[in-house]
């Protein structure tokens, strides 16, 4: 029995994402499938699935490599229970004897932390604003902004249809299907900033049914789109060898001067919030806006039913006048921070000093 008939079996009958496991799929089919798919799963060990973690690595893409191997776990966990699998696999599962020390850059952040300064995303602005430098299309533009004041997922904004935004009312609503792990539907009150955004999209997208349409306006655009064009513009930070086909290969939207390293949409979401925070909203409030599950006992989940959607309006209202504020600084006054710190008692007139 191949590893591609194990692969299909799992695929049809053993695992449903929410994207109907579109994304699974494409990964599958792209790294695994080539180097494993016709070996026998009865030989296949922990080393050919090393072999496949170290070859994405080699391409940089180390935390795709740390989703395969998830991916991997899930996929023989579901095999050793369940016939004719069971039997070819054995009692261990290969890929749950890999750890990640064994193909994951020493350096490596598992787990990123990355929030953009007030000077970073003034910067940002600046780029995004100028007309002649065209670094991105209008669309993905807006987006990058969207998910800023909105604290929102990139994946779920692209997802977004026009039938759940009500600019008359100001509320967008995101379904649970399209939402992490799709557990709870999710409700943004606009702040003014959210609101202009969108009626900016508006008259790009309005004709559609979906706020980012792909070129066919079948569908939403693809969901990796945003950020790959993103990490297209701050190659400096990619080990690419060769210039992708069709893809942009620049460092436009590098900011701080590479200082602080690369930037992603999520990190957008990761800084949003950390302003939110800043700016005196409470934790509870702002997990709301992220539509994070909360944890927590079950009785109090059960009888405490607030909504906190006046607390969530006025946080998101807050964070969009911050954010317009950044982007009106003049110039100077966006640079009294260093390496991303920024002194709670500067003085403006220590802006005068070029040393």
């Amino acid at each position: 029995m191949k590893f591609s008939y194990f692969f299909n079996d799992w695929i049809n009958n053993g695992v449903f994402r929410a994207d109907n496991n579109n994304e699974l799929e494409r990964l599958f089919r792209k790294d695994v499938l080539p180097v494993l798919g016709q070996i026998s799963l009865n030989e296949i060990c922990s080393k050919h699935l090393l072999g496949v973690l170290l070859s994405q690595r080699e391409r940089g893409v180390t935390r795709l490599s740390i989703v395969t191997l998830h991916n991997l776990r899930q996929l023989f966990k579901w095999g050793m229970q369940r016939e004719p699998w069971c039997e070819a696999i054995g009692l261990t599962n290969p890929a749950s004897q890999i750890a990640l020390k064994q193909f994951i850059p020493k350096d490596y952040e598992v787990a990123r932390d990355r929030v953009l300064s007030s000077a970073e995303i003034w910067e940002l602005h600046q780029i995004l604003s100028e007309s002649s430098h065209n670094v991105l299309d209008k669309k993905s533009n807006i987006a990058i902004w969207l998910c800023l004041g909105s604290l929102c997922r990139i994946g779920e904004l692209l997802q977004s249809r026009w039938e759940n935004v009500n600019l008359k009312s100001g509320i967008w609503y995101l379904p649970r299907e399209t939402t992490k792990g799709s557990t709870q539907d999710h409700v943004i009150f606009m702040s003014e900033f959210i609101h202009k955004k969108f009626v900016e999209l508006f008259r790009f997208t309005g004709g559609s049914q979906w706020c980012f349409p792909s070129r066919n306006n079948k569908n939403h655009v693809d969901l990796k789109s945003i950020t790959k064009q993103i990490a297209d513009r701050q190659i400096r930070f990619k080990n690419r060898t060769d210039s992708f086909k069709g893809r942009v290969n620049s460092n436009a939207l590098v900011l701080a001067n590479g200082s602080r390293g690369d930037w992603t949409p999520h990190d957008l979401r990761r800084t949003g919030a950390t302003m939110m925070q800043s700016l005196g909203i409470p934790l509870e409030v702002i997990d709301r806006c992220q539509n994070h599950v909360l944890s927590g006992s079950k009785i109090r989940r059960h009888y405490m039913h607030h909504d906190y959607a006046q607390e969530k309006a006025e946080a998101w209202q807050i964070l969009g006048q911050k954010i317009e504020g950044i982007f009106s600084m003049p110039s100077p006054q966006a640079h009294d921070e260093f390496l991303g710190i920024k002194h709670p008692l500067h003085k403006p007139h220590w802006l005068q000093w070029n040393v």
